[in-house]
């Protein structure tokens, strides 16, 4: 795709300025998702699947998936019925939050990198590949990832990010611990603001054990293994992404 340079840097920052400094979902770990695709990119396994128009959309899609994260879940938003919960409903409320304010940032006349007329599909994958990095409805993505590929555009894609947003964890022993604390500090700070909005007593930071949906051994078995067994089913040569990964 064509983009004029000026314009493309003017986006970035856009992107970056919309992403807030919360310990995980933050603009470092959009570049690490992002920088996932650029190493299966390099080493040639999109193009068994995807064009150049269809890559730069999966590009997009993992730069923006947290796009303006609010650092409080999906579980918070519902529980306080916040105003994003309320205009999101209660399937996918951040992810579909996310690619709006995605959309808003290509189609600005200042960055228009996706033009609503020439790019109404790869919006729609994007959108779909946003809201497949809903943790909560991962078996549902997972199995859709294991079924016949009706649209492999799709599949592949929703496989890829997943195993994309889950990095962390086949990045290295130090990264993965990293990330990990970084979560747990993330809820710790959601529940102790969830408390202080419903005048409870102020929270304990070491006594807080951090949500079991994110936990390490949980996501290894349940989650980040199944993924990882499908994307070499189906990348099979990967062994070049594998070492500057880490894993």
């Amino acid at each position: 795709m064509q983009i004029d340079c000026a314009v493309f840097l003017i986006y970035i920052k856009s992107v970056r300025v919309n992403y807030e400094e919360h310990p995980y979902h933050n603009y470092q770990h959009a570049v690490e998702v992002l920088h996932f695709f650029y190493l299966l990119d390099w080493q040639g396994a999109l193009r068994r699947y995807f064009n150049e128009e269809q890559r730069f959309a999966l590009f997009l899609a993992a730069l923006n998936h947290d796009i303006a994260h609010p650092g409080k879940s999906a579980g918070y938003q519902k529980h306080l019925f916040t105003e994003l919960y309320e205009k999101y409903g209660d399937t996918s409320t951040l992810e579909k939050y996310h690619f709006d304010v995605a959309k808003a940032l290509w189609r600005d006349p200042q960055t228009p990198i996706l033009s609503e007329k020439r790019h109404a599909q790869l919006e729609s994958y994007i959108e779909k590949w946003v809201i497949a990095t809903d943790m909560q409805r991962h078996s549902e993505f997972l199995s859709l990832c294991k079924s016949p590929a009706q649209d492999p555009i799709l599949v592949y894609g929703i496989l890829l990010i997943k195993c994309a947003d889950l990095s962390q964890f086949v990045r290295g022993k130090e990264l993965r611990e990293t990330w990990s604390l970084r979560l747990k500090k993330e809820l710790y700070l959601e529940k102790a603001h969830q408390m202080a909005q419903e005048g409870g007593v102020s929270l304990d930071y070491s006594c807080f054990p951090g949500n079991q949906l994110y936990s390490r051994e949980m996501f290894l078995e349940k989650m980040v293994t199944p993924l990882y067994s499908l994307l070499a089913e189906h990348f099979p040569s990967l062994e070049s992404v594998k070492k500057k990964l880490g894993s």
